[in-house]
């Protein structure tokens, strides 16, 4: 027996079981959504991650369906929720921090396992917000509900760090922070809408003062991200607009160039993609929204809203065009960057709950790629667990 030849009414009841095989019905999309609601047929199915094979039978016709799940090669989880996290640019660690205030250093080995905690940093007095590091020297930064921004630096054979300076914001927390790619600046969002920029000093780190302060808006700023190339910055925040700034050559100050609508909440990620023309953004509207730049970068348009059903929380971009979002619904959605049509082809879904664990669902509250391993995924859960997924 053919699928083409089954009555219509099995084919939604296989259609309810397995939405992927709307690929195999194409020919009869028109008369499938007289049975199914838009949302089935365009919602990619999300597998149970322990199950592996999912087997549909009707009469003797038995269909088979193999999971194309991403593994869980490792996690680590505590008493305390983990607020944000992050592969180390250059050594073989992660780091991650917790909201009792400290941060922990693992390593891990050349299979991206956890080995050992190398470090136990009692680093704020309130959650740790962000962390950052410097593309060149082995310094890092940490922010925190505290009011501060505390910079560390590791000694030569990486076994201990050292604290360097902290600095204090009167009455408004960092929400994140983050150094510039290759400029001797670092900029920080703040809980009051604005972004400021700060020059630094790498060999004389106590010499770190704020040179320019962007009002981003009267709310908060969420999210920014340097361009790793162009002198730009874009934001987001409560405001729902994303607003990409122009940089001058040292990238002291900055000037709105232009703003971009779409998003009808509130906004949680931006990120720039390395080398080509794209943007990606997520927020509280349950949508990732992909733009794309014109070619001198002075505007810039949606070409692709990819819906998760969700608000999302964070967002990761790898140089090879994979897009990764985390939802409050403690699944990771994945996407292909597809250049040639300037659009994103879905490609995976990973559902991060672990009933074993909890009893609830939870959310996820970042994540991130490997830098050089774009299928290492790296995430924490409100459930107090990060967990590395390949």
């Amino acid at each position: 027996m053919s699928l083409e030849t089954l009555p219509i009414e099995i084919k939604y009841k296989l259609l309810e079981k397995c939405p992927q095989l709307r690929f195999i019905f194409t020919e009869l999309r028109n008369e499938l959504k007289n049975f199914i609601k838009p949302d089935k047929l365009d919602y990619p199915y999300q597998f149970n991650k322990h199950r592996k094979i999912e087997i549909i039978t009707y009469n003797n016709l038995q269909l088979e369906f193999r999971s194309k799940n991403m593994e869980c090669i490792s996690s680590c989880g505590g008493i305390s929720c983990i607020e944000c996290l992050a592969f180390h640019k250059i050594l073989p660690f992660l780091f991650v921090g917790y909201n009792d205030g400290f941060i922990k250093i693992f390593s891990l080995d050349n299979d991206f396992k956890i080995n050992n905690i190398i470090k136990f940093i009692k680093g704020h007095n309130d959650i740790v917000l962000s962390l950052t590091f410097h593309n060149l020297e082995l310094i890092f930064a940490s922010s925190s509900v505290d009011f501060t921004i505390k910079f560390w630096k590791f000694n030569k054979n990486c076994t201990k760090v050292e604290h360097i300076i902290t600095i204090t914001e009167k009455k408004c927390y960092l929400k994140k922070i983050l150094f510039h790619p290759f400029l001797s600046i670092f900029a920080s969002a703040n809980h009051d809408g604005k972004v400021k920029l700060w020059t630094i000093d790498i060999n004389i780190l106590k010499n770190i003062k704020c040179v320019s302060t962007l009002q981003v808006n009267n709310y908060s700023t969420n999210t920014f991200d340097f361009h790793l190339t162009k002198p730009l910055l874009v934001t987001g925040g409560y405001d729902h607009e994303i607003k990409i700034w122009l940089l001058n050559q040292t990238g002291t100050d900055g000037d709105l160039l232009f703003r971009l609508r779409g998003h009808r909440h509130i906004i949680q990620a931006v990120k720039f993609h390395e080398s080509a023309p794209y943007l990606v953004s997520g927020g509280y509207d349950s949508s990732v929204k992909l733009w794309l730049f014109n070619e001198n970068y002075t505007n810039a348009e949606c070409i692709a809203s990819l819906y998760t059903n969700s608000p999302v929380c964070t967002i990761s971009l790898h140089k090879s065009g994979l897009i990764a979002c985390g939802t409050q619904n403690d699944l990771i959605k994945l996407w292909q960057l597809d250049e040639k049509n300037s659009n994103a082809v879905y490609k995976n879904t990973i559902d991060n709950y672990n009933n074993i664990i909890t009893n609830k669902k939870s959310y996820i509250s970042y994540l991130e790629f490997h830098n050089d391993t774009e299928n290492i995924i790296l995430a924490s859960s409100g459930d107090k667990y990060f967990r590395l997924w390949r």
